[in-house]
């Protein structure tokens, strides 16, 4: 099964307060009328006055979280935000590449 609804997959940290981030970036997506995957790279504890922590994901749970969604959406675009660690963009980059994205 696969839907014919663009889809835009962004890839950046939570930021808990919904001002930025996955958050900001799912609701400018589907505001244009495309369909929002995301990929969480960092966890925030945060309101609007200060970030107050930053917890990384794990490396190994990026790539699965986007073969998953590759297998029955079509990714027009992608944005890249946030890693906090260069080794968590390893193993989507891979992914990518491995499905023509």
């Amino acid at each position: 099964m696969s839907y014919s609804i663009p889809s835009v997959l962004t890839v950046a940290g939570s930021d808990s307060s919904g001002g930025a981030g996955i958050q900001a970036d799912i609701k400018t997506v589907e505001s244009m009328g495309l369909y929002a995957q995301s990929v969480i790279t960092a966890l925030t504890a945060q309101n609007t006055l200060g970030v107050y922590g930053v917890f990384d994901v794990a490396p190994v749970s990026c790539a699965p979280r986007w073969t998953r969604f590759s297998a029955i959406f079509a990714l027009r675009r992608s944005r890249w935000a946030w890693f906090r660690r260069p080794i968590l963009s390893r193993p989507l980059r891979g992914a990518l590449r491995a499905c023509g994205a």
